[in-house]
């Protein structure tokens, strides 16, 4: 059984799936991934994430949120 199966979904845990999904299925980053260090690792996701909210504006906040947790005594750029 489905719950809540008439109910709007969140906005956000949709934002979330969408850039999680445009950086796994829509890029090489899992490809990339597997042979970089810590910081190669950063690197990548970083500029993944920003490319992703270059293509696509409204999930900016999004891909900007995923850069805090991932790194969060950086500032975001």
């Amino acid at each position: 059984m489905v719950r809540d199966a008439g109910k709007e979904p969140n906005p956000f845990v949709l934002e979330r799936w969408m850039v999680n999904y445009a950086r796994h299925a829509l890029t090489d980053y899992d490809q990339q991934r597997h042979d970089l260090d810590q910081e190669k690792y950063v690197e990548l996701r970083t500029a993944t994430l920003n490319a992703i909210a270059d293509t696509y504006p409204p999930l900016r906040h999004e891909c900007e949120r995923q850069k805090r947790i991932q790194n969060p005594e950086k500032e975001p750029e």
